[in-house]
């Protein structure tokens, strides 16, 4: 490194980092919720951007290579990281042990990646993956490089650092991938995407690092076997929870190929974006909820039905614009050849209005210290997954809408199961939980078969292709919306069952 590089490195260093020490949890939690929202924002305009210039097979293709270098990191690379950042007292050397096996296990495992890229590729029965698995195994290797630096960031609450080195990743894979999207390079784009992405995640974590630790090559076999010991239990929990969680972007992969992949994680981009701003934030602030009330009953069930009723409000008039100006958003902002995915949207738009129920409810029973049940019917929401697409594959020739229903009824069946064992372990009467979501239930299915009955022809004419009529419309349905739902809460028998609340 070059003496006019380390002041550089120096300065970056003292202007992001954060003594943990010096900054409180309210500092911390709203670093983490500012860097996941600009994340968010950032990321979905670079993905509208490129989406104008690939097409569904080609990002079905990198989706793939996503699948496998993030089933690496969470089973493989995190399982061996954790141990070592969860001791009491982390020094200088253990440290450097992580580093040491952790990037001799990347760099083997992108090896392995490397000599079987064209067995994948087979297997998945998509055309030139090879050499874009190829590419992406340095992911997998600056990632090992990059994990006790990010274990360290997150031991010293360096929240401010870690939003804004990854605001910075994305920014700097942005300005590396549209231009190349726009030159006529298609997949190769979104490799170069995500590998300045890793970079930069390395180089600020690295430089923030230098003057208090700086790793060194240091083996030791009593370390390696209490490290593999204490991994292997994190492993066992880990493989089930990336299998239940990432199942049905395998499936559409493995049965009908890169090009519905592409349209079936265009979807879910989209949804993930709107699901993760509104209902993953209320999540988080109910678990606090539940933690400080898993002593007090009433305020416990007071609590759960407010956070599944106000979560269910916002995410319900999201998708309701959503459904309304699917085709017309879809063309303006992303382009025509992504209008396949159009009949994906109900499906998944349902299921994950269970999986939100999964999660509030899920959140209630692990703040009262009864995570068993979530293991467990994890583990049947995967069976029924995998059982129901196989099934519906065989019997319909629907493509990836097959996963679609697949991922809703297993999503249905586990989230009201959850739902019934939730409300009778805090003993409240099931009507009170539908009661909570019932009135924006009620007012975005009068709106939709308003607009059914009204017509293609009439929507297509009032939604004009602009942008600013886009906006106009979302306004209208929200003010249409938010009335029903308060004059469905004001009828007689609501305001009964609300004031008998207990």
């Amino acid at each position: 490194m070059s003496d006019r590089a380390i002041p550089f490195f120096s300065r970056l260093r003292r202007a992001l980092r954060v003594d943990g020490a010096a900054a409180g949890p309210r500092t911390h939690a709203a670093w983490s919720m500012l860097g996941n929202s600009s994340q968010q924002a950032l990321s979905f305009l670079i993905f509208a951007l490129l989406a104008r210039f690939l097409d569904p097979r080609q990002v079905g293709l990198l989706a793939i290579c996503h699948l496998i270098n993030q089933g690496v990191r969470t089973i493989v690379i995190d399982s061996l990281a954790i141990p070592v950042t969860r001791k009491p007292s982390l020094s200088a050397d253990d440290s450097s042990w992580s580093f040491t096996f952790i990037t001799t296990v990347a760099l083997l495992l992108a090896a392995l990646l490397v000599l079987g890229a064209d067995v994948v590729e087979w297997l998945f029965q998509a055309p030139g993956l090879a050499p874009v698995l190829r590419a992406m195994s340095l992911v997998i290797v600056i990632s090992g490089l990059s994990r006790v630096y990010e274990s360290r960031l997150v031991r010293g609450g360096a929240y401010r650092l870690m939003a804004l080195r990854s605001i910075g990743a994305i920014a700097a894979g942005g300005i590396v991938a549209v231009p190349m999207a726009m030159s006529g390079f298609g997949v190769w784009a979104l490799v170069g995407q995500q590998l300045t992405y890793e970079v930069v995640q390395l180089v600020i974590a690295a430089a923030s690092e230098r003057r208090t630790w700086t790793p060194r090559w240091l083996w030791s076999r009593d370390r390696l076997r209490w490290n593999v010991r204490e991994s292997m239990t994190l492993f066992a929990g880990a493989a089930p929870t990336f299998a239940a969680t990432n199942a049905d972007t395998a499936l559409v992969s493995l049965l009908f190929g890169p090009t519905e992949l592409g349209l079936y994680s265009f979807t879910k981009r989209i949804l993930s974006a709107i699901y993760l701003a509104g209902g993953v934030s209320i999540s988080a602030v109910g678990f606090t909820q539940y933690i400080k009330f898993q002593n007090e009953p009433v305020p416990l069930r007071q609590a759960l039905t407010r956070n599944v009723g106000l979560s269910f409000f916002i995410l319900i008039f999201a998708y309701l614009c959503l459904y309304l100006t699917a085709s017309q958003a879809i063309a303006i902002v992303f382009g025509g050849k992504w209008l396949g995915a159009l009949p994906l949207f109900p499906v998944l738009i349902a299921a994950s209005l269970f999986q939100l129920l999964w999660t509030q409810c899920a959140s209630l029973s692990l703040a009262i210290g009864e995570p068993k049940r979530i293991a467990q019917l994890s583990m049947l929401q995967l069976m029924l997954l995998l059982v129901t697409a196989l099934v519906v594959s065989r019997v319909a020739d629907l493509g990836a809408v097959a996963v679609g229903i697949a991922v809703f009824f297993s999503s249905m069946t586990c989230g009201l199961w959850l739902a019934v064992l939730t409300v009778r372990r805090i003993a409240l009467p099931a009507w009170h939980l539908v009661r909570s979501v019932l009135p924006s239930l009620v007012a975005a299915a009068v709106i939709v078969m308003a607009a059914d009955w009204a017509g293609p022809s009439s929507a297509s004419s009032l939604i004009a292709q602009s942008v600013v009529r886009l906006g106009l419309v979302s306004l209208v349905v929200l003010l249409l919306y938010a009335a029903l739902t308060y004059a469905i809460r004001s009828i007689p028998v609501m305001r009964s069952m609300r004031l008998g609340d207990s």
